[in-house]
């Protein structure tokens, strides 16, 4: 883990599905983290799509961790379980109550986030939190439990909203309406579109002269934001004339270039052949051990200067790590840890 920002921080990853994020953007900034799993493998092994039997998602979200497989059935294991708690910075718990619960603890601190829709954002806010209470621990000493509700971080993004609606409520008569104009247009081939916003008049101009129709600008139907506004439908009609004669990214540089806000729609494949997220290396190749073909997977939360990425290592298989998280953290000799393999009391990598 040397070298990275975060190579000294142990992370304890109880976490499924999309919850996954969060410890893979800790991971990739360079946390040890150690995903614990009961027998049989993480229920997230098993999410849709799959490749060769493997879930891509797991792959993708489980990448530069470790894995050990710990019987929650199992007394001894328990200890163990709470042992590894004892030596970790940060206990992700994504479960439902809990995955902690499973192995009999909730002592210590741990960031809960249950599962709807925006798994993705949330991951993101809850690998913050952790950090922000990391920092409160190294400065008062106290560790610090941070529940995350999903469906608190989505309202939150609306606050703008709520407030507009509890002013409009009280009867504020100094509130003004977006009348901006965004349109969907269609462009040239099957299924195709392009995006077009347009807030000022000086932008109106511009497209104006873009669509080569500079008479539109006094127009009475669109000469202010409020007429475009009510008569969106007609504006729509001028532009998607113009863009249907264009793919989407000539419309959108053209609009660019000229001063208005636009973007083509794109689908998965055309990201990766983003010119401005190939700059920034966004995507590299991820290879891993089951899955027959090279994807590309992100290659961390953000890029920086003078800062090497951390090492890059596939999602581990379940149990992988077993042997050496019980040799180098709970300080088990190796005849005990095999002895408990072949007990069944401890699980290793399958076929190891």
């Amino acid at each position: 883990m040397a070298d990275g920002l975060l190579d000294a921080v142990r992370v304890l990853d109880l976490s499924g599905g999309s919850a996954d994020t969060v410890t893979r953007l800790l991971a990739d900034l360079g946390a040890d983290v150690l995903k614990v799993e009961a027998p049989g493998g993480s229920p997230g092994r098993g999410v849709p799509p799959t490749l060769a039997g493997s879930s891509i998602p797991f792959a993708v979200h489980n990448a530069n961790k470790r894995s050990a497989v710990l019987n929650p059935l199992d007394e001894h294991d328990r200890r163990r379980f709470d042992e590894l708690t004892a030596s970790a910075d940060i206990v992700v718990d994504s479960g439902l109550p809990g995955a902690a619960s499973a192995y009999g603890t909730s002592r210590h601190p741990f960031y809960d986030a249950t599962t709807i829709f925006p798994d993705h954002v949330v991951g993101r806010v809850v690998a913050i939190l952790a950090l922000a209470a990391l920092i409160h621990r190294d400065r008062t000493g106290a560790g610090a439990h941070v529940h995350v509700s999903q469906a608190e971080v989505v309202v939150n993004q609306l606050d703008t909203l709520f407030v507009t609606e509890a002013a409009r409520a009280a009867g504020a008569s100094e509130i003004r309406d977006d009348i901006s104009v965004h349109a969907v247009c269609p462009c040239a081939g099957d299924d195709e579109w392009c995006v077009i916003s347009i807030c000022t008049d000086v932008e109106w101009r511009c497209a104006a002269s873009v669509f080569g129709k500079p008479e539109l600008v006094d127009d009475p139907r669109f000469a202010t934001a409020e007429a475009r506004r009510a008569n969106r439908a007609e504006l729509s009609a001028v532009m998607s004339a113009w863009t249907s004669a264009r793919t989407p990214l000539q419309a959108a540089q053209l609009l660019q270039s000229g001063g208005v806000a636009a973007g083509p729609m794109n689908r998965p494949p055309d990201l990766l052949e983003d010119p401005q997220l190939a700059e920034r290396q966004l995507f590299a190749t991820m290879v891993h051990p089951l899955i027959s073909r090279r994807l590309p997977a992100e290659t961390g939360p953000a890029p920086f200067r003078h800062i090497p990425h951390s090492p890059r290592r596939p999602a581990p298989q379940a149990g992988q790590d077993t042997r050496t998280v019980c040799h180098e953290l709970l300080e088990m000799s190796s005849d005990e840890i095999e002895r408990l393999i072949a007990e069944g009391v401890l699980f290793g990598p399958a076929g190891g």
